[in-house]
């Protein structure tokens, strides 16, 4: 955390750090998650997952104005940060953490998987590392975002500079799918970033500040 952040850290963020390990979605499927800042929770939508936090894929978290993000839901940081969520519901990440490859001038190439051999290799001068985000002219497509939330009214005011409201959570009774979010969202409208379908369609059954029921059915 750096200064004038707030709130807890996503479920992406503690994911990477090893501090939680999703549910992982693989067909249709109903999961019923507590919220991310007590319990670790998260559902993990991919269609062709590579089993790492390094990868591009949707991540369900529930938010809740408690533990860590209570102040900030609370209070204005400094004064004149925007205020945190007040009430709970459903976060909906896009995950876009695919690693990069590049050369010795930091020029991208493409997009690639170390696997098992070296990060670095020194006969072509050439590196792995984040190829996106949050800050477009660091990402290797400046349409490509490391953590984009998506809204769940469907209008995207994230890149046009707003603060998120309550209404961005989604809460029991809305939906998600490419047909219905892809796009205002995506870039490629109907497809993830790596121009495959998602193939699934995300039910909001029941959201509390206690607990969410989602259900998820493959399309």
């Amino acid at each position: 955390m750096m200064d004038y952040n707030i709130i807890d850290h996503n479920a992406w963020s503690k994911m990477a750090l090893g501090w939680l390990k999703p549910y992982v979605v693989t067909g249709d499927a109903e999961i019923t998650i507590n919220p991310v800042e007590s319990s670790g929770d998260a559902i993990l939508i991919a269609d062709n997952w590579n089993g790492t936090s390094f990868d591009e894929f949707i991540l369900l978290e529930l938010y809740t104005p408690t533990g860590l993000n209570k102040l900030d839901s609370r209070t204005n940081y400094v004064d004149r940060y925007p205020r945190a969520y007040t009430t709970a519901g459903v976060r909906l990440l896009h995950i876009d953490a695919r690693l990069g490859i590049f050369n010795y001038s930091n020029q991208f190439i493409n997009y690639g998987d170390p696997g098992s051999g070296p990060l670095y290799n020194d006969s072509t001068q050439r590196y792995f590392a984040m190829a996106n985000s949050n800050t477009p002219s660091y990402s290797a497509d400046e349409n490509h975002r490391l953590v984009h939330m998506i809204q769940a009214l469907g209008t995207n005011t994230f890149d046009e500079g707003m603060s998120g409201t309550n209404s961005d959570l989604f809460k029991t009774g809305q939906t998600f799918s490419m047909s219905t979010h892809g796009t205002e969202f995506f870039k490629n409208r109907n497809k993830l970033n790596n121009g495959n379908a998602l193939g699934y369609a995300i039910y909001f059954s029941s959201v509390s500040s206690e607990s969410a029921t989602i259900r998820i059915e493959k399309i």
